[in-house]
């Protein structure tokens, strides 16, 4: 049972009478596995339509999916929450597209909007650093996305022009150039030509006045399933160490900057950032943390197979560490379509501690010098560093 059957069998289900609805049901993975693996909005979109509860939507569905192979199923704030068998869940990597077919054939744009003059140069790049990771990661997905950074339009084929533009940032921070009339008129003008494909909008909390927003997202994006639009919060924005100038980065290297980037689209607040973590060994920098994991991985997976052991003596925490990667490349894959980087960098970075704890226990330290580590650490090892090798690719910004 992959997410593609799974979308299948329920699409089925919201068609068939009594709901009778035209809804495509979507499952994308939970990033908080104690409420099950997967989750979908259907209740949401159906309730929307025929003028009914989430509730009672839900509770059509439990009805109708008895036959389903299931464990259970949950509403949580209106989503339909679903846990999959744990014999599904155990070992067994299960095969699902990172993204459905309709969202790599579409075109993407991504707006940035520029600085108000209560940001910061700090805070301004910030901002920019998410849409360029969003580009990065739809690169990785083999999708080209127009950027737009204030008034400049990139159109970026390469992880090494990403990198390009964030160091162009750093030497010549973006300016603010636009009025609010201006600037409603350019994300107005770019929803409404962009017809048909995804837009992305990186806002600031005072781009536009409130009464201003409030009427293009009814108008414009309430109603437009393909346009989006982020707001950091304030504390993500503001509160950088004002002493840290831009000049001390522009000189250096690919990688260095690799890090740099990803460290600024961290969920951390600002003001507890230390910009001396994205150049030092620690795992604080997310791009040294993989690498060295790697490394690591590829000792373990090269010292042999191992001794045999049963499902049933898998501890429990080597099993959720499978089940958190299973769901990891999807979780990847909403890093670029729906700007979900915050979600994936939080969900990466437990997958890379739990492997670290994985690999640190003392136990299988053990076992592994003497060659007499068990079969599934092998797989599980395996299983890691393959997800880590075909999720990211050879040039991600992640690795």
């Amino acid at each position: 049972m992959d997410i593609v059957k799974l979308d299948q069998l329920f699409t089925d289900l919201v068609q068939a009478p009594p709901l009778e609805s035209n809804q495509c049901v979507r499952f994308n993975p939970l990033t908080d596995l104690s409420w099950g693996d997967l989750y979908s909005d259907c209740c949401i979109r159906i309730a929307a339509s025929k003028r009914i509860s989430t509730r009672d939507v839900f509770c059509l569905l439990s009805d109708l999916s008895v036959e389903l192979p299931v464990c259970d199923l949950r509403l949580d704030r209106g989503l339909l929450n679903i846990r999959l068998p744990e014999k599904i869940t155990s070992l067994l990597w299960i095969s699902r597209p990172l993204i459905y077919q309709q969202e790599q054939t579409r075109q993407y744009s991504i707006f940035i909007a520029p600085p108000s003059s209560t940001v910061s140069a700090w805070g301004a790049l910030r901002l920019a650093s998410l849409g360029l990771v969003q580009a990065a990661v739809l690169l990785q997905l083999g999708i080209t996305a127009r950027i737009w950074i204030g008034a400049d339009l990139y159109t970026p084929n390469k992880l090494c022009h990403i990198i390009d533009i964030f160091r162009e940032l750093l030497n010549s921070p973006v300016q603010s150039g636009y009025s609010n009339a201006d600037l409603e008129e350019v994300i107005k003008g770019l929803v409404q030509a962009g017809k048909g494909e995804y837009v992305h909008l990186w806002m600031f909390s005072n781009s536009l006045p409130t009464a201003t927003f409030q009427s293009i997202y009814k108008e414009y994006i309430q109603v437009n399933e393909l346009v989006r639009f982020n707001c950091p919060g304030e504390n993500w924005l503001k509160g950088f160490d004002p002493v840290i100038k831009f000049e001390s980065f522009i000189e250096k290297d690919v990688s260095e900057l690799k890090s740099l980037l990803v460290y600024l689209c961290s969920p951390s607040p600002a003001a507890e950032l230390d910009f001396a973590v994205p150049f030092q060994k620690e795992a604080a920098n997310l791009i040294w943390f993989v690498r060295s994991l790697i490394e690591r991985l590829n000792r373990v997976t090269e010292g042999g197979a191992g001794k045999d052991a049963g499902l049933d003596r898998i501890p429990a925490e080597d099993l959720m560490l499978v089940r958190r990667y299973r769901y990891l490349p999807r979780i990847f894959a909403l890093a670029g379509l729906g700007g979900e980087i915050h979600q994936f960098i939080r969900a990466y970075t437990d997958c890379l501690c739990r492997s670290a704890r994985f690999l640190n226990n003392p136990d299988f330290r053990i076992r592994f010098e003497k060659i007499k580590h068990f079969e599934y650490e092998s797989n599980i090892a395996t299983g890691v560093r393959n997800a880590i090798s075909h999720m990211l690719g050879p040039d991600s910004l992640f690795v």
